[in-house]
């Protein structure tokens, strides 16, 4: 109960956070102010810093710095152990009524749980039964009401599965499972807890509430962990990454394609996790396409998803004529964006040859949601604020904090991935009688005259931006070179569409030709005269 014990413990648990590499360096008198940061969060150097760093401390470890790092690291774990065994008792009350006690449970995760699995063989009966509990209390953290308290399990998670992939588990399987049973349930709970407020769409000109835009982004990125989704390719996702991200994928199939909202919709923190694994099924495909991966353990998880977006996508036609911007923008939103995101995916299916009847589905049915989201989503409900906020206003039709509407990017996405996927798109979007290409060449010119309409200087409001706009059209140009080029990938060989085209530049041409030679030219007039094409 003394007030400074808490501090106490952290302080305990917060040296067991230091590496070997940080130890020796602190014993060379290396970067010594950089370890002492609380909590373990270290000033970040650039990659020179890091670079001279390395060589210092290469230029002065000896083999018998090494060792000495190694044991005390592993004391620093022991004491850590042992400390958090002898005061659990007093200790957990703390930690589930204040935010100085959550944080402390989360170094003293961070700072133990690495021991435990380096020595997973000799854990005992009662420290397993102690290791429960603290999961336990950790995952009511990942469940917090309070965003503060959840935004700090997201560091020592991510630690956690970065530790037990170090590790074999041979000896002590039941260890592995309960931990990985924790990774799961762990970034399930944060991904339902970052959920848009009920009426949060409808003041589409306020600005973004910024903090939850970023706790979202952050959670986006634990999933990314949890599943693989590393940046830089390293071979195939582990197989405690695909074990996470094939129960992931799974549970956002089932609360998506079971569970509605009161507008007959999925849940948007569903949609919202599934979008966010991406990257780790991109990962697949590049270990597919190197032959690291059997077809069938990426095949099956595509499928999933793919499957997954089209009943989206249906859901998304049926509710756009009869619901309120509000009620079918961030999920529209969503589904344009995960879509765009697997397009790489969709490049290998169609590389390797595995143009399965869920990938034909998916880009049909969300190229449909996609046409009317363009159609009937404005861009920009308000005036912008990106030039002096971080995120846009709440009425934006773009990824956070970004621009372009992501209904155009899908069709950028699915034109400029890959030559093989974009023939596959054409003969898809020309079967039965469609014309894909005369679509999108309409479509570029409702919203053309949509923008005619709006007047000079004004980019908000029906449409889209100028931008957006010339980038559908860059779009329908490499459609329709494409179809010029390949014999037989369509019947009229693209000449339709290219005829489109030459109208929209003929009728650019004519605009400026009519235009007085004075040199004199007023506000819209030139304004007119630089957005024409």
């Amino acid at each position: 109960q003394h007030p400074y014990a808490l501090s106490y413990m952290t302080a305990i648990f917060e040296a067991a956070l230091w590496t070997e590499e940080e130890i020796m360096s602190f014993s060379l008198g290396i970067d010594t102010q950089n370890q002492a940061k609380e909590g373990g969060n270290k000033k970040k150097k650039s990659s020179k810093s890091k670079k001279r760093h390395k060589q210092k401390l290469q230029d002065n470890i000896t083999g018998f710095k090494i060792e000495e790092a190694k044991a005390e690291c592993y004391h620093r774990g022991d004491v850590a152990c042992r400390t958090v065994v002898n005061i659990w008792r007093d200790l957990e009350p703390i930690i589930i009524s204040s935010q100085e006690g959550a944080s402390c449970l989360c170094t003293c995760v961070g700072a133990c749980f690495p021991y435990w699995i380096r020595n997973s063989n000799s854990i005992n009966d009662e420290e397993m039964c102690l290791i429960k509990s603290i999961l336990t209390c950790f995952q009511g953290i990942c469940d917090s009401s309070n965003r503060n308290i959840r935004g700090l399990a997201y560091e020592p998670l991510c630690n956690l599965h970065a530790a037990m992939q170090a590790e074999s588990f041979v000896e002590n399987s039941n260890f592995q499972t309960l931990l990985t049973d924790h990774l799961f349930v762990c970034s399930m709970k944060l991904a339902i807890s970052c959920g848009y407020p009920g009426e949060y769409f409808s003041q589409s000109a306020a600005e973004s509430d910024e903090e939850l835009e970023i706790e979202r982004n952050d959670i986006r990125d634990v999933l990314r962990s949890m599943c693989g989704g590393e940046d830089k390719y390293s071979g195939p996702p582990s197989k405690l990454s695909l074990q996470l991200l094939n129960g992931i994928v799974q549970a956002c199939t089932d609360s998506i394609t079971q569970e509605v909202d009161v507008a007959g919709l999925p849940h948007e923190t569903a949609v919202h996790a599934l979008t966010a694994l991406a990257k780790p099924l991109n990962r697949l495909g590049e270990a597919f396409i190197r032959d690291e991966l059997q077809p069938p353990k990426m095949i099956e998880l595509l499928n999933a998803a793919m499957r997954t977006l089209s009943f989206i996508a249906d859901k998304m036609v049926d509710a756009i004529p009869r619901l309120s911007l509000a009620d079918i923008f961030p999920l529209s939103r969503l589904l344009n964006l995960g879509v765009a995101s697997l397009c790489p995916s969709f490049l290998v299916l169609c590389q390797k040859n595995h143009l399965t009847s869920d990938l034909n589905l998916c880009i049909k049915k969300t190229m449909h949601a996609s046409f009317l989201s363009v159609i009937h989503i404005r861009e920009l409900a308000a005036e912008s604020t990106l030039d002096h906020s971080q995120y846009n206003i709440r009425g934006a039709f773009c990824s956070p904090g970004g621009e372009d509407h992501v209904g155009i990017l899908v069709f950028t996405r699915l034109a400029s991935e890959g030559e093989e996927l974009a023939k596959h798109v054409l003969r898809l979007g020309h079967e039965n009688g469609q014309n894909l290409l005369q679509d999108l060449c309409q479509l570029h010119q409702d919203l053309k005259t949509i923008e005619n309409k709006r007047g000079a200087g004004i980019y908000h409001g029906e449409g889209v931006t100028p931008r957006t706009r010339r980038i559908l059209l860059e779009t329908i140009s490499k459609f329709t070179q494409l179809a010029k080029e390949t014999p037989g990938l369509l019947v009229d060989g693209g000449t339709n569409a290219d005829n489109l085209l030459r109208e929209i530049f003929y009728s650019a041409v004519l605009y400026i030709s009519k235009i007085p030679n004075t040199g004199d030219f007023d506000e819209v007039t030139l304004f007119q005269l630089c957005e024409i094409t």
